[in-house]
């Protein structure tokens, strides 16, 4: 797939996003009232994000994210097709996201080019 900077930074924000509510929703676990809120904001931003990844289908994420525990997988696979993409184009990723230098590097020589 091609991708280009504005995919790109697209998806290192809604991967940043996705990896902290995956966080909270975990933490809802234990607490549900707070998986409410996430799951509103999670709708949201897998749809965008498998539609930057350029997925075939990105309703069929949605309608997982619907599921309680199956949106953690959901949001698990959405965050490791995003890992690969940003990797594919030498960006480091780490637990919560992008690493803000090599993106912006790569956004300044997508820039020039």
């Amino acid at each position: 797939m091609q991708y280009n900077k504005a995919d790109i930074k697209d998806i290192a924000k809604l991967q940043k996003l996705i990896c902290w509510l995956f966080l909270i929703m975990i933490v809802g676990l234990i607490f549900p009232v707070i998986t409410l809120g996430a799951n509103i904001v999670a709708i949201f931003c897998v749809y965008y994000l498998a539609r930057a990844l350029k997925v075939n289908h990105p309703g069929l994420y949605v309608l997982g994210v619907f599921i309680p525990i199956v949106s953690l997988f959901v949001l698990l696979n959405v965050i490791q097709k995003a890992t690969k993409v940003l990797r594919s184009q030498n960006i480091k990723v780490g637990v919560m996201g992008a690493n803000k230098k090599d993106l912006n590097q790569f956004l300044n020589s997508a820039q020039l080019s």
